[in-house]
């Protein structure tokens, strides 16, 4: 197994909490754009306010954003690798924080994922145990708080977690990534029973030596079924597995792109409704693989993100209505790298994280922290035991806010 490393967090995750949506078959969404009708107010910093660091527990190693209290504000929930804990801090609504309060998980959380398992309106959270080969889950009550874990069996040493409706029966269904016990990962698909407990796994091999280390689920070629990505550090590639529609993964397609790719994510980046995959390449850049539509994919184009990039979040962060790239990375920064609207993207702008040069950020997630404001992200410090925060700062003029916007 491997030891402590970023860019894990389960980046289907992201794509539900991260603002603007586009509402996909089968309970999958990802992030899409949208023509503004203002003229955006960009700041220094990239647009982002200075960055505001919340403590949490020991090595936050995946972060995820929900509304744990119904209060339509947009928290986050932080998985504690050395602590085999999760953090909560509940949002005051103007991008303030709650001090955080914990509650255990299995040994080891590397990944966090939130949805409504039970269909009653209220968050619960899954988190990836790698020390424990399983998952556990923490049914939400609701109100910020989270009952005792559940565990469920997984394959081997669980790195990445994703949840999303498989069957189109509208219960939340579970993907793993499994690192495996000698280089033998695959992907576990556990199936939901609708109460908040997951059938046993079914279990897909990812190749030798393939280390699954991030997923995404989305519809990629349209066909009313989800689809499972997943990122294969150990080989340098990006696996596809087709979704049948019942609950079962088809064939997967393998597509090389080189370097060590730890983190996926989906969007739309060229705003023709068609689905793309991005990759943070720890080694230095961010990966792109336009999308044909079809649920396959051209070849990848990289472009410079900076040193150690190790988790990627998709959204409109500028106000363009085209979609940016934001990359936490080993500069103890995030890499803002703006879309072109053609499914490129410019040289990239650094903002500072934590509280110095070794802060080490880990996962990055977007979300709208603040009513009237852009899209926001927050980031974990993986040696300074904190979450950053940072605040759009581009304002929406809509009375209601950007919600909806993008």
């Amino acid at each position: 197994m491997r030891g402590p490393r970023a860019g894990r967090a389960a980046v289907a995750a992201v794509l539900l909490a991260a603002g603007a949506l586009v509402g996909l078959p089968g309970g999958a969404a990802a992030v899409g754009a949208f023509a503004p009708d203002f003229a955006p107010d960009f700041a220094p910093n990239g647009g982002f306010a200075p960055t505001t660091d919340h403590p949490v527990g020991h090595n936050p190693r995946a972060a995820a954003v929900g509304d744990f209290t119904g209060s339509g504000r947009s928290d986050l929930a932080v998985a504690n690798a050395a602590d085999g804990t999760v953090s909560i801090l509940l949002n005051d609504g103007h991008g303030g924080f709650a001090p955080q309060r914990t509650f255990p998980a299995g040994p080891g959380p590397t990944a966090i994922a939130t949805g409504d398992l039970r269909g009653i309106g209220v968050q619960d959270l899954v988190v990836a145990d790698q020390d424990a080969s399983g998952v556990s889950v923490l049914l939400g009550n609701g109100d910020g708080t989270f009952q005792p874990p559940r565990p469920f069996a997984t394959g081997s040493h669980p790195d990445a977690v994703a949840l999303g409706d498989f069957r189109g029966t509208g219960t939340l269904d579970l993907a793993v990534a499994d690192l495996g016990d000698s280089g033998d990962g695959s992907v576990s698909v556990l199936l939901g029973n609708g109460d908040g407990t997951f059938r046993a796994p079914r279990d897909y091999p990812t190749g030798d030596n393939s280390n699954p280390a991030s997923i995404a689920l989305a519809d990629l070629g349209g066909s009313g079924h989800l689809d499972l990505v997943v990122a294969l550090d150990g080989v340098s590639k990006v696996a596809v597995f087709p979704g049948n529609g019942d609950g079962t993964l088809g064939a997967r397609t393998d597509y090389r792109v080189g370097g060590v790719p730890v983190s996926v994510a989906v969007g739309d980046l060229r705003g023709d409704g068609l689905l793309d995959l991005v990759l943070a390449d720890s080694e230095h850049a961010a990966l792109v693989l336009l999308g044909n539509g079809d649920g396959t994919f051209q070849p990848v184009h990289a472009y410079p993100a900076g040193s150690a990039p190790v988790s990627v979040a998709v959204g409109d962060f500028t106000g363009r209505g085209t979609s940016d790239l934001a990359l936490a990375t080993g500069d103890n920064s995030v890499a803002l790298l703006r879309g072109k609207g053609d499914g490129s993207f410019r040289a990239p702008e650094f903002l500072a994280t934590g509280s110095g040069d070794y802060s080490t950020p880990d996962a990055v997630v977007a979300g709208r922290f603040t009513r009237h404001g852009g899209l926001d992200l927050a980031v974990t410090n993986a040696q300074d035991d904190t979450v950053s925060v940072l605040l759009n700062e581009r304002r929406c003029p809509w009375p209601w806010g950007c919600a909806g916007r993008g």
